[in-house]
């Protein structure tokens, strides 16, 4: 019995050699490919995971042991060498004692001033454990620079001096001299020795006796703060003369009395700290008040305020300054840890304030009895009454850490820290209790100044007004607060990629509809191609021409600029309903390249009109000079918000004519011939421009005579050369032929038949392109979208010349911005490796990776629920 398949016969296998080869390699390399693809994007993801790991590490500090005890008790001053071989004690007689660690043993002893001026009356040794000033009984006031320095020795030196040393094994040390000797891991003998260089003693206001002093240095020289006995409290400066002939060295101080006014009953302030330059003294006293003087810009002295420190009944146990000495440092007797700054509106004006800028996490257990400001960071430990350390960043307010003082301190047993100081490295603690005791804590802070919190919420900076989020990585020394705040990074890599979006977008989508759906033969082609070509044109020269040219050209146009993003839709709808108009036949045989041509035509024309009309409109709206508008300086609000109110009423316009009229002229209009139909349509559209106008007018006294609003600081602001209107026009530009080749491709792959059925049932061809095409190319079109998006996303070149480079978190457009990768391209070339810095920036490429990667995934998912709803058409 013969039985009929009904499968279809199967094709006969290839069997050729040379096919089955080719196959096979054909799949070796696409399976290659596609696993390599991924195994590099992964392997990018987790080498930027590992680099910025660290940042988040944490501080970490092991309990401290018990190195030596000091003899003469517990000294003012603590300061460590860079190798933390070496510790220095400051006695209260003035005397540096320095000792090695671990043993304790006496190196060298150094009293820094004539031992006939007898013990000083005040000690000052600033947070970076530099600058030294001491104040005598008889009102000399000296002061100097702390320092440990190095020297390396050949052997045959060594030698020369003791056949011990030759012998020294790596890491292995010896007194030598008043130093220690040193072998380094490389080998070499290294010598490190403390030495303190003072300068030429002075009496600025003669016999009377020092209650205080202090030192900054300024850039014109060393400045010093005094307050004497008499109740005279002074800023001077000292200058120092060489007679060329005979090198004699003439030292002159000069003095400004501050107007002191002291605290009946109060005694003498406990603290007195010379901040910054030498523009601000403030005086301390034990009950957490404090006087705020300052000298002003044209050198007059005033009592500027005086604020408590501390809430009532509190008493003041601690207190430093940290690296800079703008801001300080203060501890209560209720464990609570405040950190003071200035803040205000202007550098020297009365309106700057002394602000609690930084609530520091409290002492657990007891209070703080010393405070020791980090020598690279605003990170300070906190000495406690129980014998704790505990360590505070202060610009982030956060509690990095704790660690016992002493490993060996038995249960019960309270051995508190009377001083204690960081090395260098930020790699340990020294710290001595009031029995004399050093301890040595190890470990390291790492990166204190990072964290999610301190990287993406606002922060209040010293001299900040208020609580920002700020972008200033460097500054002009090692004592500048470091502001990593990436929110205002991120904002503005959306701010550049929104604006570009809003110019780019409409754009290529209606040149691809344009040339899909109008535009027919060789003058498609050319037009597609021509478009394609732009595509090539590198970013670098986009930006150079954006700097050098457009911005410049916006700047001097910039009425006639924003005139004509409203003149030329305008002139084209004019143009389009003008085309309805005219005869059918003859719009049939102008369409494609006549039509073309009449649409650039009236492009140019935008041009012209936006010129003519831009100054006109600028006298009306905004008294002749917009930029000085948009600086506050000119004008009132109504003109404002009348520009900014155009694209609302143009939106409220046409739902009214589209819902409300055109529905009534339809049903009227039915016996109507074409002619005269396209005459209504004109009308409907001339007279929605004017009541367009009409309602942007009404808002705008609304809302600027009526409520009393004005655009200025918000929606817009003062005027930037290099601003985002340019990136979004320049960068619009570079995304336009992405956007547009994927989209018309996609138009253009919808079946020709749905087209001819649409047009035949009667619709035009817009209608037809809107309503038919778009819907089923529309996981194409948003696909081109997301390209372009992450295009205009990690775009660099053209943002980095065409704005001013700013981290601004703000939406005008009149100013500019700073976005991810400008940031990165800008800042990575001279980043520390492996620095704080330097891994933040790895975090920003982190959060552009990552941003990217949810753009791509989210396009993903949209689109292909975009081709589901297309199979379904």
């Amino acid at each position: 019995m013969n039985r009929t398949s009904s499968r279809p016969a199967r094709r006969p296998r290839v069997t050729r050699p040379g096919v089955r080869r080719a196959e096979r390699f054909s799949t070796f390399l696409i399976t290659v490919g596609g696993i390599g693809t991924i195994l590099i994007v992964s392997l990018i993801f987790f080498f930027l995971a590992w680099v910025i790991a660290p940042l988040f590490r944490g501080a970490g500090f092991g309990a401290g042991e018990s190195l030596a005890t000091l003899e003469g008790g517990p000294p003012v001053e603590l300061g460590l060498d860079v190798h933390g071989a070496q510790l220095w004690g400051l006695t209260p007689s003035g005397v540096f004692e320095v000792h090695e660690l671990p043993t304790g043993v006496e190196v060298s002893s150094h009293r820094p001033v004539d031992a006939a001026l007898g013990d000083p009356t005040s000690l000052t040794v600033g947070p970076a454990r530099r600058d030294l000033c001491l104040g005598f009984g008889d009102g000399t006031v000296v002061w100097g620079e702390l320092e440990f320095r190095d020297g390396f020795l050949a052997e045959e030196e060594a030698a020369a001096l003791d056949s011990a040393s030759v012998e020294l094994e790596v890491g292995e040390r010896m007194p030598l001299g008043e130093g220690i000797l040193e072998r380094t891991p490389l080998g070499a003998l290294r010598t490190t020795e403390f030495v303190v260089e003072m300068a030429t003693p002075v009496q600025p206001h003669g016999e009377v006796g020092v209650v205080h002093c202090d030192v900054s240095t300024a850039p014109d020289g060393k400045v010093f703060a005094l307050l004497t006995e008499d109740g005279r409290l002074s800023i001077g400066r000292v200058r120092e003369r060489e007679n060329m002939l005979t090198g004699e060295i003439t030292v002159t101080a000069s003095a400004i009395d501050l107007p002191y006014e002291e605290r009946p009953g109060a005694g003498w302030p406990e603290h007195l700290l010379l901040a910054g330059l030498g523009k601000r003294v403030f005086l301390v006293w034990d009950d957490g008040e404090v006087q705020h003087y300052q000298i002003d810009g044209e050198g007059q002295p005033s009592l500027v305020e005086t604020v408590g420190l501390l809430p009532s009944g509190r008493n003041l146990t601690a207190f430093a300054p940290v690296l800079g000495k703008n801001t300080f440092v203060v501890g209560d007797s209720a464990g609570g840890l405040t950190a003071w700054f200035v803040a205000g509106s202007s550098e020297l004006g009365p309106s700057r304030r002394l602000v609690r800028g930084h609530e520091l996490p409290e002492v657990p257990d007891g209070w703080a009895t010393s405070i020791a400001s980090s020598p690279q960071s605003r990170t300070v430990a906190v000495g406690t009454s129980k014998g704790a350390v505990l360590l505070r960043q202060v610009t982030t307010e956060e509690a990095l850490g704790s660690a016992p003082g002493f490993a060996d301190v038995d249960a019960g047993e309270e051995r508190a820290i009377a001083s204690l100081v960081f090395d260098e490295q930020e790699e340990q603690i020294v710290v001595v209790d009031h029995a004399g005791t050093i301890g040595r804590l190890s470990g390291g802070l790492h990166h204190p100044e990072s964290s999610l919190s301190a990287l993406f919420r606002p922060i209040w900076y010293e001299g900040y007004e208020r609580p920002q989020h700020v972008w200033q990585s460097t500054g002009g020394s090692s004592e500048f607060e470091p502001k990593l705040g990436l929110t205002a990074i991120v904002f503005g890599t959306i701010k550049a990629t929104v604006y570009s979006m809003m110019f780019g977008a409409p754009l290529a989508l209606l040149a691809a509809i344009f040339t899909s759906e109008y535009l027919r033969g060789q003058t498609r082609s050319s037009i597609k191609s021509t478009l394609e070509l732009m595509a090539s044109l590198p970013s670098v020269v986009l930006g150079f021409l954006a700097a050098t040219l457009v911005a410049p050209f916006v700047q001097d146009r910039l009425a006639s600029v924003l005139v004509w993003f409203g003149v030329l839709p305008v002139l084209l709808l004019t143009g389009a309903y003008l085309w309805q108009m005219m005869p059918r036949q003859l719009a049939l045989r102008l369409s494609g390249l006549p039509r073309l041509l009449a649409v650039t035509l009236l492009v140019l024309l935008s041009f012209v009109v936006a010129r003519w009309t831009g100054p006109i409109m600028e006298r009306v709206l905004f008294s002749g000079d917009m930029e000085a508008w948009l600086g506050g300086r000119v004008g009132s609000a109504e003109g404002g918000w009348a520009l900014l109110m155009l694209p609302i009423a143009a939106l409220v316009t046409t739902l009214f004519f589209g819902r409300v009229v055109a529905p009534r002229l339809r049903r009227s209009g039915q016996d109507r011939g074409h002619s005269a139909q396209a005459r209504v349509e004109f009308l409907k559209f001339v007279l929605g421009v004017f009541l367009c106008l009409a309602i942007s007018a009404g808002l705008a006294v609304l809302l600027g005579s009526g409520l009393g609003l004005d655009p200025r600081g918000s929606l817009v602001g003062p005027f930037s050369q290099r601003n985002a209107l340019v990136v979004g026009f320049v960068m619009g530009f570079a995304i336009v032929p992405i956007i547009y080749t994927l989209s018309e491709d996609a138009l253009s792959s919808v079946p020709g038949h749905l087209r001819e059925a649409s047009l035949g049932t009667g619709a035009t061809p817009w209608q037809t392109a809107t309503r038919v095409v778009l819907p089923i190319a529309a996981s194409g079109i948003f696909s081109a979208l997301m390209i372009g998006l992450g295009r205009a996303v990690g775009e660099t070149m053209i943002v980095l010349m065409a704005t001013g480079g700013t981290a601004i978190l703000d939406w005008n457009v009149f100013n500019g911005f700073r976005t991810l990768s400008a940031n990165i391209a800008t800042e990575l070339p001279e980043a520390v490796a492996g620095g704080t810095h330097y891994r933040v920036l790895f975090f920003a490429a982190f959060l552009l990776f990552t941003m990217t990667f949810i753009l791509n995934t989210f396009a993903e998912l949209v689109r292909q629920r975009f081709r589901k709803r297309a199979y379904q058409l």
